[in-house]
Parts: structure tokens; C-alpha cells; sequence
């Protein structure tokens, strides 16, 4: 059973809805003209071109506060300037709006087909630490308009992670997708399917991805209860889809209490079981191999279990 997951990936946590657009979105709202937005799209493309993709994209972030949108037009222009060897610029940050971006103008300019030479460059760029960036396929996959169960099939077609990857990017797209107008994302609504939903239909090859991501969005639903979520990971009857709800909390609970680590131990230590309270703990530990200061963070989430430590070590993240 894979339970290495790239913490790369999950430091971000998009728990809940950003509601604060910078000014500069407010020149260029959902409401803007075409014209507006073809305008910045061509300053980004020169700016990209005059200082090169990383520092063009550093210096957008240095800029924009929280901007998905004007982050969604960065990564169009991204891609129409560097193509597929742009895929190692992007990151989660403004709610993974230049991913959004940059895979949607791929796919958009040539078709599904372009998913493989993504995954390419992925490895080519990133080798053993590719999994944050195949994670951002996903999400461009679910944006791109396909259903979660297409988006899921060329996940199959790709480098395939059962957790973290493509899938995990899939699963937090379908359950925070992005607005219409490109402003942000917003949580998926509560319906009679149920609080399981999706999982309780995904193919089982999928299931673990799928039950690893519901609680970020049960966090959004139920106001980040956490006993309220892990009564409902206890719900879940089969053992290891419960054990993989159980990391899904703990990867959420630290980067929702801002990596504060009596918090954290406090939310584990709330949990109906000696196993749950484990996994919550080394799931957590794991956020921490991309924080400053981990190894003392780490050292007392998996107070001296020399499992917990074994696990991580396997994480390409790991250094001594």
C-alpha cells in the first residue's frame, strides 16, 4: 500500500474560499472586456519573454496579492511563450490559478493529447519530486471542463501516483472548483449524495485519492470541525480507505492551524481511535519536510516512533 505522498504538493491546503482580490483584479474583474484581458495577457507574454519564465513569475507573485484570475491569465501566457517546458514554473499559490492557466491553453491549443508531454517534462524537470507537478495536471485536467470520471481515465494514461499526483489534483479541482469568471474557487455544494460522494463511486483504483482529499472539503462544509470529520472518517467501513481519510485530515490539520503543533497534536489526539490519532500525527509529520525547522516539528509529531520516521524517509522530500 502506497502511503507516500509528495508534501510538496500539500503544504498549500486550500481549506477555504479567498475572498481578498487585489487591486489589480479589480481592473480586470469578470466583468472586464475581452480586449482588457488580451491586453495583460500580452504584458505577460513580454514579460515572460524580457526576464525569463521563473523570475517573470516571481515577480508576479512579488506584485499580486491572492489574484487567481490575473494568476489563470499568467499561466495562458506561460504556456504560449515557453510550452510544455513551462510546466516547472507554476505552483499552488493563488489557488493554483497559473496551472489553471497553463494547462487549460495546452489543452486548448492542442487538445487531450498534450496530457503525455506534460507528464514528460514533468519528470524531465523534476525527476524523483515530479508528483506536485503531475498534481497540477490534475487540476488542470478538472478545469478543462471534462467530467471527474474522464479526468480521472487520463490520470490512468499518465505517471501513475495513486495519491498525490494526478488524482489528488482531480479530486481537490472537483471539490473546489474555480469559478466561471476565473476570480477564485469555491467548495463544491452539499447535495443528497451524500457526504462520501464522490468516493462511494469512484473505481477502486481511485478510491484512496479520492478519500485522502475529502476532508479539506468536509473542513469547508462542517466550519473545520475536527471532530465532527473524523467521526466521519471512522464512518467508513473498509480499512484502508478509512486509514487514507485519517491521513487526509492530518495532511489538512496542519497547514489549518498554521503549522502550529500543539493544535495539531491536540486535533490528533481528539480522534476516536489509538490508530486514527497515528495516522493523523504521521500525516502531519509529513506537511512538515518542506517547513522551516522541520526536523523539530517532525520529531515531536512522531514522538520518537520509529515507524512514523521509516515513512518518511521513503518521501523523496526527505533530507537528513
Amino acid at each position: 500500500m502506497d502511503i507516500i505522498l509528495s508534501v510538496g504538493l500539500l503544504t498549500f491546503a486550500v481549506l477555504y474560499v479567498w475572498n481578498n482580490i487585489s487591486e489589480d483584479t479589480d481592473k480586470v474583474s469578470g466583468t472586464a472586456d475581452d480586449l482588457s484581458k488580451k491586453e495583460i495577457l500580452e504584458e505577460y507574454k513580454d514579460q515572460i519573454k524580457e526576464q525569463g519564465p521563473e523570475y517573470a513569475y516571481q515577480a508576479f507573485k512579488d506584485k499580486n496579492q491572492q489574484s487567481h484570475f490575473l494568476a489563470h491569465l499568467f499561466g495562458e501566457a506561460l504556456f504560449y511563450v515557453a510550452g510544455t517546458d513551462g510546466v516547472g514554473v507554476c505552483d499552488d499559490t493563488f489557488e493554483f490559478g497559473c496551472y489553471h492557466g497553463f494547462f487549460s491553453a495546452g489543452i486548448q491549443e492542442e487538445g487531450m493529447g498534450i496530457i503525455s508531454k506534460f507528464d514528460e517534462a514533468c519528470l524531465r524537470i523534476w525527476g524523483s519530486k515530479s508528483m506536485p507537478c503531475q498534481h497540477g495536471i490534475g487540476h488542470g485536467l478538472m478545469s478543462s471542463g471534462v467530467s471527474l470520471e474522464e479526468a480521472l481515465g487520463w490520470c490512468r494514461k499518465i505517471t501513475w501516483q495513486p495519491t498525490g499526483g494526478c488524482t489528488s489534483g482531480v479530486f481537490m479541482e472537483y471539490n473546489f472548483p474555480a469559478l466561471s469568471d476565473h476570480t477564485g474557487t469555491a467548495p463544491r455544494k452539499e447535495d443528497d449524495k451524500g457526504y462520501f460522494y464522490p468516493c462511494i463511486e469512484v473505481l477502486a483504483e481511485f478510491k484512496n485519492g479520492c478519500y485522502i482529499e475529502l476532508p479539506q472539503w468536509w473542513l469547508s462544509v462542517f466550519s473545520g470541525d475536527f471532530i465532527k470529520i473524523g467521526s466521519l472518517c471512522n464512518e467508513i467501513k473498509d480499512s484502508e480507505h478509512r486509514q487514507y481519510c485519517f491521513y487526509g485530515l492530518g495532511n489538512y490539520a496542519a497547514p489549518s492551524t498554521g503549522y502550529d503543533i500543539s493544535r495539531i497534536i491536540k486535533i490528533c489526539g481528539s480522534l476516536p481511535s489509538r490508530d486514527s490519532k497515528k495516522w493523523c500525527r504521521e500525516s502531519a509529520a509529513w506537511i512538515f519536510l518542506t517547513r522551516p525547522d522541520s526536523h523539530a516539528n517532525i520529531a515531536k509529531l512522531c514522538e520518537g516512533s520509529q515507524e512514523c520516521l521509516d515513512k518518511l524517509k521513503q518521501n523523496p522530500f526527505y533530507e537528513n
